[in-house]
């Protein structure tokens, strides 16, 4: 694969909204650098591969300083400059406010809200 090609990192890679923005980046030739906090990421990466780009899979956790500082060391370890960055990893709670779970409620805050203001301190 070609380091030539434009070089992109897409958090929350693993379904959904993130592999479809996913798609079409590699629909328009960019390798991409994805994270998921699931197993499933190494799948989405083959789905990636199949338009002729490299995918560059990534398992960490975005509610965690760790996870955001793991995928950003992997992003960097590709020793590519970016030319995007997609900070798409979000979560969602449904039901009343007063009877979710405080640690769901917790949790995403530090995805959603920390998670991505770190990662894009990160990035910037």
């Amino acid at each position: 694969m070609s380091n030539e090609r434009p070089f992109t990192m897409i958090t929350g890679a693993s379904s959904g909204l993130g592999l479809e923005l996913a798609k079409l980046f590699a629909h328009d030739g960019y390798d991409i650098a994805v994270s998921g906090s699931s197993e499933r990421i190494f799948e989405a990466a083959e789905t990636i591969r199949s338009y002729g780009v490299e995918a560059y899979p990534h398992q960490a956790d975005a509610s965690t300083y760790e996870g955001v500082e793991a995928f950003w060391e992997f992003v960097k370890s590709k020793n590519r400059g970016l030319d995007a960055a997609v900070l798409n990893v979000g979560v969602s709670i449904g039901g009343s406010f007063l009877e979710n779970d405080l640690q769901e409620e917790l949790r995403l805050i530090d995805i959603n809200i920390s998670g991505t203001v770190h990662m894009a301190k990160r990035v910037v």
